[in-house]
């Protein structure tokens, strides 16, 4: 039982006697209206207040006693509770007028009154707390400490305070139970004047000292400019601290001239991070990123005033901390699974991105016990600009948390950004440009990825199931300071008229993002093309990004696709490596059941030099119910290097493409564009090696090598397969020429080199599909002695040179 509990039962036993001891006599005359013959006034009579003749054993007022005060005299009470009505909760006052209603039962009529008069409600008042009101009787509960409290008489006031709310109630109770109860023989409540009662909180710590003076020597303040709203929280905590740990309460003040300690924030380039030092018997205490002040200080704190202290503390010793790296903890997130760190770690990246410091989410202290950051729903992403280190970290992305008509559905929750400032210099000057051109006719401040468009023409009209009118001509190019086009980003269309170009700085400072698992709840939104990007966008150059696992729950019966989980955009020169990614279900449309939809774990558009080293997926390569991996668009020099995934896919204007020592999934490698696309060291889970998407025209202009693949066919086995429609799609399409080396297939004998094309409409003459075929098949290595026929078609196989070396 609490001691609350035992107390108040104690209370009304005690009361009740007293109640009944005073009803047995008859009615008492009230102070006011005094009885006998010798009532000449107070302090009539000698020494004492009520004068020796007064009263007595014949039935008039009993004589008062000078050296106490009377909250009851002859059963009149004479008192009134009065407590502060702003400083304690609810909860307090309910348990106060709850021990004055016990009173009141008893037969104590006293009563409770808020402190908001300015005139004395009672001859003796009983103040509950802490009072403006009442300066006369003022006492510092920061003197008893958290766990103390006092009872004591000043003048006609009895002070019951404690050092916290707590502390509060048991002082009140303890006054309640043990203070008011009845002399038996005079029918009175009495207290002594020199009456205090008090218990301080004891401390391990016995002495804080500065520059080898102690606190208690007084005159010590903490001193911090209010409008320094960091530097005031620092302040804050270090009084708490201070107060908690030893028992010393500073007062912070704006401006003070003897000693104390110093706080401010500082823009000194050559602090980069925290101290604390002495000087003049003052300590200063320093921060050069405001918002890391407070968990600085609390760092510092830890340091010197240290939970296990005890003794004598030297508070001024020299501290100083390099913040070069910071943690999620720093900011205030929580890591349980449950809590949104959301904001907390948007404030660790805002400020790691404006003072140039790293991330390590876990820090030191939790990088062995690990954290689960749940990244609630927010319309607005994080942004990362310097190196990252999620490892040891794992974090929530729940995307049933809002419908798919919000904006959070498009907005990925970090987003790895530059910080160098976007170029429109081109805008409007840039009018034209010819294929194969080298250099664009002007100088620029730095390297850029640059985008080019032409509206007034479109490409990649798509035929079939999800035929559209196609895109506006765009490509990307890598432009170097001095007006070239990189040879690796060739020019690949003409562009009679550039109604836009977009510059997208490529001279970034390389940067890491690595570690961390993500879990990601899948939405439960209607089968239908709204895509959510609810993951990692990449639109800074010159990153990698490792270690990375990606994971993938609650896919129902229903739900919308995704773009892509880590996302590459308008950058140049990514590293992907040694990422686990997930497929994701496939679903189909609600409206069309034979329309599956297309979605990503994998997604790059406009961008240049992409690589996946190394990188996996956590559900089988050929499991035909998830969909391929991986979509991109607009790329130039993609490359797989010793991957294990789904799906390798690449069109919509794509420039050579590398797939070497990996292992492609059921999805195959689906491509078209132009360069060299080199398959090598490669299995690959399909019956042909390459498909030629046919929704675009089945066109690669340029050369296919395919060296040292094994081709795990179940069906007839070809090279590419394709299919050519009496359909235009915004360019001339192509044959490749193809290299085949040391080819080695699971199933039969033969191996086409080009399967479908069948439509013998197609030629070079065609009106809707102009079709420009030639180049040549050349075989090598052939160990196995495959018959290698070109083409189905026979106008196709008329246009193709073979060669056997």
């Amino acid at each position: 039982m609490s001691r609350r509990k035992r107390i108040l039962p104690l209370i009304a036993i005690l009361l009740l006697a007293a109640f009944l001891l005073t009803s047995c006599n008859s009615l008492l005359p009230s102070p006011s209206e005094p009885s006998g013959e010798n009532q000449e006034g107070e302090n009539q009579g000698g020494e004492t207040e009520g004068g020796e003749n007064q009263g007595g054993e014949n039935g008039n007022e009993a004589a008062r006693d000078p050296s106490k005060i009377y909250l009851v005299k002859d059963g009149q009470v004479n008192f009134s509770f009065v407590y502060s009505f702003s400083d304690y909760s609810s909860e307090f006052r309910n348990h106060l007028f709850a021990s004055v209603s016990q009173l009141q039962k008893s037969g104590i009529m006293a009563d409770a009154v808020r402190d908001d008069l300015d005139t004395q409600i009672s001859e003796y008042e009983v103040l509950v707390g802490t009072f403006l009101g009442r300066e006369e009787a003022t006492v510092s509960k920061y003197i008893l400490g958290n766990k103390g409290y006092t009872i004591r008489v000043i003048g006609n006031k009895i002070v019951i305070l404690g050092g916290t709310e707590e502390s509060l109630t048991v002082a009140l109770d303890i006054f309640v139970s043990e203070y008011l109860s009845y002399d038996a023989g005079t029918k009175n409540i009495t207290l002594d004047r020199d009456h205090n009662k008090t218990v301080r909180e004891s401390y391990a710590i016995t002495s804080l000292a500065i520059d080898g003076v102690e606190l208690s020597a007084g005159g010590f303040k903490l001193v911090c400019d209010p409008s320094d709203e960091s530097a005031m929280s620092a302040a804050r905590l270090m009084q708490i601290r201070m107060y908690d740990s030893a028992g010393y309460y500073l007062e912070i003040t704006e401006q003070h001239d003897g000693r104390g300690i110093y706080i401010k924030s500082t823009e000194k380039s050559e602090l980069d991070g925290f101290r604390a030092y002495t000087e003049g018997g003052s300590l200063y205490v320093e921060c050069q990123y405001p918002p890391l002040f407070e968990s600085e200080m609390e760092k510092y704190l830890q340091n010197t005033i240290k939970d296990s202290a005890s003794g004598d503390v030297e508070v001024g010793a020299s501290y100083s901390r390099l913040l070069h790296t910071v943690s999620y903890f720093d900011f205030g997130a929580v890591g349980d699974g449950a809590t949104d760190d959301f904001a907390a770690i948007k404030l660790a990246h805002d400020t790691a991105n404006k003072y140039g410091l790293k991330i390590d989410a876990c820090g030191d202290e939790r990088r062995d016990d690990g954290a689960v950051f749940h990244l609630g729903a927010h319309s607005e992403n994080i942004r990362i600009e310097t190196d990252t280190d999620w490892t040891g970290a794992e974090f929530i992305i729940d995307d049933t948390l809002y419908s798919v008509t919000s904006p959070i559905r498009s907005t990925n929750v970090f987003t790895v950004a530059t910080s160098l400032k976007v170029n429109t210099q081109l805008k409007g000057q840039l009018t034209s440009l010819s294929k194969g051109a080298t250099n664009i006719g002007f100088t620029l401040d730095q390297k850029y990825i640059v985008i080019l468009y032409n509206s007034n023409v479109r490409q990649y009209i798509r035929y079939g199931s999800n035929a559209d009118s196609g895109a506006v001509q765009q490509e990307v190019i890598l432009v170097h300071e001095n007006g070239d086009i990189d040879e690796s980003t060739p020019l690949l269309w003409d562009y009679a008229t550039v109604t836009d170009v977009k510059m997208y700085p490529a001279s970034d400072t390389p940067i890491t993002v690595t570690g961390g698992v993500f879990t990601t709840v899948a939405n439960q939104a209607p089968r239908q093309y709204n895509y959510y990007s609810r993951g990692i966008a990449i639109t800074r150059s010159n990153v990698t990004v490792s270690n990375i696992t990606h994971l993938i729950t609650g896919e129902g019966d229903t739900g919308a696709p995704y773009n892509g989980f880590l996302a590459v955009s308008c950058c140049n020169n990514i590293l992907f490596e040694n990422i686990v990614y997930s497929g994701h279900k496939t679903y189909k449309l609600e409206t069309d059941s034979s329309n599956s939809m297309g979605t990503y774990d994998i997604s790059a558009s406009n961008a240049n030099a992409i690589t996946w080293r190394g990188c996996t997926q956590t559900n089988s390569i050929t499991d035909k119910s998830l969909w391929g991996i991986m979509g991109s668009n607009y790329c130039k020099n993609l490359t797989y290097d010793g991957c294990i995934l789904s799906r390798f896919d690449a069109h919509k204007g794509m420039y050579n493409s590398s797939i070497i020592n990996s292992e492609i999934g059921h999805a195959g490698i689906t491509a078209i564009g132009a360069g060299c696309l080199r398959i090598e060291g490669t299995t690959v889970n399909s019956n042909q090696v390459v498909h030629l998407r046919s929704d675009y025209g089945s066109t690669w202009d340029g050369v296919v090598i395919i060296k040292d693949v094994i081709l795990k066919n179940s069906g007839k086995a070809s090279i590419f397969s394709g299919s050519w429609y009496d359909h235009y799609f915004g360019y001339v399409c192509h044959l490749p020429s193809v290299i085949i080396d040391n080819l080695k297939i699971s199933t039969g004998s033969s191996v086409t080199v080009f399967s479908g094309f069948s439509n013998s409409d197609i030629t070079s003459a065609s009106t809707n599909n102009p079709v420009a075929i030639g180049g040549s098949v050349t075989i090598r290595n052939n160990k196995n002695g495959y018959q290698f026929n070109v083409a189905s078609n026979s106008y196709v196989e008329s246009k193709i040179t073979v060669t056997n070396e």
